[in-house]
């Protein structure tokens, strides 16, 4: 038995002309779309008031901290600057004067900006000095710690990790590294972000 062609009404569901979608509409769109995430990104950036990423500012000051914290194992213990010259001397069968100098020094700036970097990402919502520096200054030495431990369990007759200088070297490091927030903004906590039409 056929039906009769009738419409039905249903109470709770309208129907609603939709005009068709044109293939240059999409594109004008998702233009629209990136033009308005571009500039959101852009107000973003500009309203937290960073003048470098966590990221490229902890590179930085933890290539420094890492020159720094090298240095201050050369000033207290001079003996372990030379062995650490005379080892990649021999190592890279290089001479002691001008090469191994460079690569040691070259090898402390890039350990300093990778630590650096990967504990700016972490720490990027802290935006005040001293709160950063308390941070890092118990960090930085806990890690010194935990690794002079692991030292002393595992390879007790190791002798290339002396508590004194490491223990400076992270001191040196932290406050140093510390200063990254002069070069990510001025530091100034959160701030409301405004997106203006």
């Amino acid at each position: 038995m056929a039906f009769p062609e009738e419409e039905v009404p249903l109470p709770l569901v309208r129907r609603s002309a939709r005009p068709p979608v044109l293939r240059h509409d999409v594109d004008e769109a998702d233009d629209d779309v990136a033009a308005f995430e571009a500039r959101l990104g852009k107000k973003k950036r500009a309203a937290t008031g960073e003048r470098l990423r966590p990221a490229s500012a902890g590179a930085l000051t933890g290539a420094l901290g890492g020159l720094a914290a090298f240095g201050s194992v050369a000033l207290i213990d001079p003996s372990l600057a030379a062995r650490a010259f005379h080892g990649v001397s021999r190592l890279a069968q290089v001479p002691v004067e001008p090469t191994a100098m460079i690569i040691v020094f070259g090898i402390a700036l890039l350990a300093g900006a990778l630590v650096g970097a990967v504990f700016a990402k972490l720490t990027s919502r802290l935006r005040r000095w001293f709160p950063l520096l308390t941070w890092s200054l118990v960090v930085f030495p806990s890690i010194v710690v935990a690794l002079l431990a692991v030292q002393r369990t595992y390879l007790p007759r190791a002798h290339f990790l002396a508590p004194k200088p490491l223990l400076l070297a992270s001191l040196a490091f932290a406050v140093v590294w510390s200063l990254v927030v002069l070069l990510r903004g001025r530091g100034e906590g959160r701030r409301i972000v405004v997106i203006e039409d």
